[in-house]
């Protein structure tokens, strides 16, 4: 327990390292952030990068050091066991609660707790003998959390953020032949459609989920993923399944009109025989349940109405070129439907 709360972090840098697996750390941060604490979060694997994307992926002493601080004076918050510590061989209490350090003392060569070349002297400090160095206080105002905190962090716990219905009409046109056939509207149209609905989640942006995208073209580039389930009618009967990593551009501003631009690619499969999508020219009367799944699609909206938007999509089913079923089999639909974020 913390005898004065997280206000005793107000105005302090605080660096998070290692903690349980779950969304306790991300929620700790915007907690931390709202009272006026300045947070670095290091990822050093995986699972840290799924639940804090914005976080510093550790790359090196040297690199870390490089992002977090130049002489600067940070609070460490030691939580759980810090792989790059290990040669301290300090006890777990003395570890216990925020200490300051400087950074740079942890970084510096040789490592101050290296074994001495002095044979005689001891091979680390021990942790009472580590003397933090004075830290003056900072007079930083109380900044009062705002009221979103919690709506903001339950958002970003939730597996998805937006649901979408849809209905599409197969044509009979490949992929490449689409845009040409849209603009001049000369479209054929066959006799089976499709009913969908799927959930959608919006991670972040590519820059705050990859440092190596920062300050290029694709860092405001938002990504994510989509569950779609489907089911058709007409010149085939059966239900599909798929899902698909997705990106997206940032909203171009027509006026009170808005549109971006998403793409998704994924694995989709039919729970029956897709009877309607092209066979092989040695097998025509076969058929692959399990194909690519690509969606292209503009999502609309008007503003005022961020929460909903009329989304414009292609639904294409291939073999990817033979990689997962044989080439020249698949399918395409247009579809139209509306999308709540909720």
């Amino acid at each position: 327990m913390l005898a004065g709360g997280l206000n005793q972090f107000c105005g302090k840098r605080v660096l998070m390292l290692q903690g349980p697996l779950g969304p306790f750390f991300g929620n700790l941060m915007t907690d931390l952030q709202a009272i006026g604490a300045q947070v670095f979060k290091v990822n050093f694997n995986a699972g840290d990068w799924l639940y804090s994307p914005s976080g510093l992926n550790y790359r090196g002493n040297e690199v870390l050091g490089a992002q977090v601080a130049k002489k600067t004076r940070i609070t460490l918050c030691f939580v759980g066991l810090l792989a790059a510590m290990a040669e301290m061989g300090t006890a777990p209490n003395a570890l216990a609660g925020p200490k300051s350090y400087d950074i740079n003392v942890l970084l510096e060569e040789p490592h101050p707790f290296a074994a001495a070349p002095n044979t005689s002297a001891p091979a680390y400090i021990p942790a009472d003998q580590i003397r933090p160095r004075a830290r003056v206080p900072q007079q930083v105002p109380y900044r009062q959390p705002t009221v979103r905190t919690a709506a903001e962090r339950s958002a970003r716990d939730r597996m998805f953020d937006s649901v979408s219905v849809y209905t599409g009409q197969g044509i009979d046109h490949n992929l490449m032949q689409l845009p040409g056939r849209i603009a001049a509207g000369q479209l054929d149209w066959d006799k089976t459609y499709f009913t969908a609905l799927s959930f959608g989640k919006i991670r972040g942006t590519l820059g705050q989920s990859f440092e190596s995208l920062q300050s290029t073209p694709l860092e405001s580039f938002r990504h994510g993923y989509e569950m779609v389930l489907v089911q058709h009618r007409g010149l085939q009967g059966n239900a599909e399944i798929g899902a698909a990593y997705m990106l997206r551009t940032s909203d171009l501003q027509m006026g009170a009109l808005g549109v971006n631009f998403g793409a998704g690619f994924g694995l989709s499969y039919a729970l029956g025989n897709p009877s309607y999508e092209d066979g092989t020219t040695l097998h025509p009367g076969r058929r692959y349940r399990l194909q690519l799944l690509a969606l292209f699609e503009l999502e609309w909206r008007m503003r005022g109405f961020e929460d909903i938007s009329v989304v414009t999509r292609v639904h294409h089913r291939s073999g990817m070129y033979g990689l997962i079923a044989p080439q020249g089999v698949g399918s395409n639909f247009l579809a139209l439907g509306v999308r709540y974020k909720f």
